[in-house]
């Protein structure tokens, strides 16, 4: 016995050590120069089991293999990515050769591997990549549905992340917003959501970022998608179309989006107290709200180091509402009753145009130049009426305004071994010009802002460690109506990712970025009115400033993907609306840099695949906000759903929305709600059918204002809120091409396969 006790210990322990091998090469260009941060990835059974990144040599390892086969991917934006399959029984050192994208009819080799569920973590974010099923998609929108992290609209075409922000998209790198209808989901290479950017995009505002990186064609080409969904009364619709064509040196797209909602019945309850003033109101209106949006754009590759992209957009909100109803009016020495009728019309339309370049002086060094111009105009009309036997207040309020805003961006890039140095300057000048013409005397307002912003970035790709640095200084001169401030603040994005493992890793951040007061704050003339309250600007505000500090945990196992997060953040200067009584008893509102707050937010993301079936996901949020007066904590939550059998699909999602906190306001959260029904008549035709608002919530919205002595009251009951059924198409069309040719891969291993399309 104590033989076989004894044989069965040693076995037990040879096992594990014979289990483990260890995988190295090198990979080199058609010139046998070294390729440094190509990426190498080993898939088994559809979970990732390995990944690394070359070194400044071309070369790189991967240990702790068992036995068995793996399906080996090595790819980089640039060249034709290779699929290798190899089956592992001791050490090995492969070689292999990336060769540039090519041209004529010899495509790009396709990567035909289900890499669903392969997640690589960076010191800013995470990198996903589609399914096979979601590079089938009929758009783009249906296949980035599928990301983790990712919240996407496949009926209005938006996408944002799971918990919200505001996102700026990157098509490999170059900001595209979400005029994505063009893109073919079989040319996405993956998605890299950054969740801690470098200071670079900190200037803007933006602490979420989405960048798609795809293949370029090499042939000629042409890619139509339509899309249009819509109520049988036609009172809610949308519609979506883009076109592409190009080749190999040339592109062009053009892209729109066309949202409407007419007719959009409610009744709304207003209620107002001051010290010696009671004021309730109810009223029945109707509002019709249009968005429109058109971008053209495209690209040109001059030859292999110089790169242009050009886009410009033109989008456009007109609205219309009126309302009629009645009110009383009390106070201390009598009671009255009045007539209300209210019109509001707005338009605000913005121009935008784009131009960027990229210059490579080699390949591990670029300079970008980008040139940005915003002008956006609005027209804004406010008549108010309240007319009762011994009551009269009107007004009308007409605001026009003008913003002018430019950018000029450089970005110079260099990258050696797992290490990466970005140092970029960015000059932006900001002007609005207000006019208000129906005021008892026509006021203009002029604000300019001019900032200059320099920053770098550093960031090593290591194993098991990684981590990103960047530091951004801000100086910015303000004129408002004359008068001028200046100031400069530090912007800075810190985050460190530790591997933990094949399936997790562990990411601890640090941030801290300004927000500048937006134009409205700023106008120190009456913005909004009605006979107790009044809103004010306030001209001398300044930027309140955000410093963060959070953890993140990433884990895979299988078909489970896991994202827990807590993050502490701490405003100082914050913006809060304070006030005053004037002598005819209305209360005056503006803004001051008063206080500060503090949120405690725990975040948690789940998904879970079920192979080519689907999958379904979890959001859910807890926050804690701690303002000066007093503590306000919420829960927010969303699911996912995403199933697929044959040509038949369900998708959609129910989400709880979180209520709106300042100090002195609150705004009701409420429930979005939405599911469709898909069926792919073909390649090319797929129709469907959604219910909207199928869980009750959004029908009603309830705010807040408690301020010294002034309280406010609103609640709004929508009409159509509730099983809105629609109905909808997509079309896809794209020009044949011919097949590809074989392309044998050049590896020193006898496995290695012919790939074809």
């Amino acid at each position: 016995m104590r033989k076989i006790d004894l044989f069965i210990i040693l076995s037990l322990l040879f096992i594990p050590l014979q289990a483990q091998y260890r995988i190295a090469g090198k990979v080199t260009d058609d010139n046998k120069e070294p390729i440094p941060g190509a990426s190498v990835v080993f898939i088994q059974n559809d979970s990732l089991r390995g990944m690394t990144l070359t070194d400044k040599n071309g070369k790189w390892t991967v240990e702790d293999f068992s036995k068995g086969e793996y399906q080996m991917t090595i790819s980089l934006l640039g060249y034709t990515p290779i699929v290798h399959n190899v089956y592992v029984i001791k050490d090995l050192n492969m070689d292999f050769i990336l060769s540039e994208e090519m041209t004529g009819e010899l495509n790009e080799v396709t990567i035909i591997a289900n890499r669903a569920n392969l997640v690589k973590n960076t010191p800013k974010g995470s990198t996903f990549y589609l399914s096979s099923n979601a590079q089938n998609a009929m758009n783009i929108y249906g296949a980035l549905s599928e990301i983790p992290m990712l919240s996407v609209n496949e009926m209005d075409h938006t996408i944002s992340t799971a918990f919200g922000g505001q996102v700026m998209i990157l098509i490999n790198g170059v900001p595209r917003s979400n005029a994505l209808e063009s893109v073919d989901p079989k040319d996405v290479l993956s998605v890299e959501v950054m969740d801690t950017p470098s200071a670079r995009y900190l200037s803007e505002g933006f602490t979420q970022v989405v960048n798609i990186k795809t293949r370029r064609k090499v042939q000629k080409y042409q890619l139509l998608n339509i899309s249009t969904e819509h109520n049988p009364s036609l009172y809610y619709g949308v519609a979506n179309g883009g076109y592409e064509l190009g080749n190999d040196k040339y592109s062009f797209y053009v892209n729109g989006k066309m949202f409407y909602f007419n007719n959009n019945h409610y009744d709304q309850t207003d209620e107002q107290r001051t010290s010696s003033i009671y004021k309730i109101q109810n009223v029945r209106g109707t509002s019709d709200y249009y968005s429109y949006n058109v971008t053209l754009g495209g690209d040109w590759v001059i030859n292999n180091k110089s790169y242009l992209s050009y886009n410009a957009a033109l989008r456009g909100i007109p609205t219309e509402g009126i309302e009629e109803g009645n009110g009383t009016l009390e106070n201390d020495a009598l009671t009255t009753d009045y007539q209300i009728q209210n019109y509001t019309k707005s338009s605000s339309w913005v121009n935008v145009y784009n131009l960027f370049h990229r210059y490579t002086f080699s390949k591990n060094t670029t300079l970008e130049n980008a040139l940005n111009f915003t002008y956006n105009w609005n027209d804004d009309r406010d008549e108010q009426n309240e007319e009762g036997t011994s009551y009269l207040y009107q007004n009308l309020n007409r605001n026009k305004t003008d913003i002018y805003k430019g950018n000029y961006t450089a970005v110079f890039g260099k990258s050696f071994g797992k290490s990466a140095l970005e140092i970029g300057n960015q000059l932006q000048y900001e002007r609005m010009d207000l006019e208000q013409p129906s005021s008892v005397i026509p006021n203009n307002f002029t604000h300019s802002r001019w900032k200059e912003y320099l920053y770098a970035d550093y960031t090593y790709n290591g194993n098991p460690f990684s981590f990103s640095t960047s530091l951004g200084w801000d100086l910015t001169f303000n004129e408002v109506e004359g008068k001028k401030k200046n100031y400069s603040r530090l912007k800075y994005s810190v985050s460190m990712d530790v591997n933990l493992g094949k399936n997790g890793g562990a990411k601890l951040f640090s941030r801290g970025y300004t927000v500048d007061p937006s134009s409205a704050y700023l106008n120190p003339y009456d913005t909004s009115a009605d006979s107790l309250l009044i809103v004010r600007g306030n001209p001398s505000l300044t930027p309140y400033y955000y410093k963060e500090v959070g953890l993140t945990f990433s884990y895979s196992l299988g078909n489970l993907y896991i994202w827990p997060q807590l993050i502490y953040s701490h405003c100082s200067d914050m913006i809060t609306a304070m006030g005053y009584y004037t002598d005819e008893n209305i209360f005056v509102s503006t803004y001051g840099n008063t206080e500060n707050e503090e949120l405690l937010s725990a975040r948690a993301y789940l998904r879970y695949t079920f192979g080519k079936w689907g999958e379904i996901s979890y959001t859910g949020s807890y926050n804690r906000n701690f303002y000066y007066t007093g503590v306000k904590e919420w829960f927010s939550h969303r699911i996912n759903w995403n199933f697929r059998y044959k040509k038949v699909s369900l998708n959609g999602h129910v989400d709880t929305l979180s209520p709106s906190y300042t100090a002195i306001k609150k705004s009701k959260g409420s429930i979005e709600s939405q599911t469709t029904l898909n069926w792919n008549v073909s390649r090319q035709l797929s129709l469907r059918a959604s219910i909207r608002y199928f869980v009750e919530g959004p029908k009603t919205s309830e705010s807040w204002i408690r301020q010294k002595d002034y309280y406010s009251y609103s609640r709004r009951v929508f009409d159509e809120r509730h099983n809105m059924v629609m109905f909808g198409l997509s079309y896809r069309w794209q020009n044949k091409v011919k097949a590809r040719k074989a392309k044998k891969l050049n590896v020193n291993d006898n496995r290695t396969s012919l790939l074809t399309e």
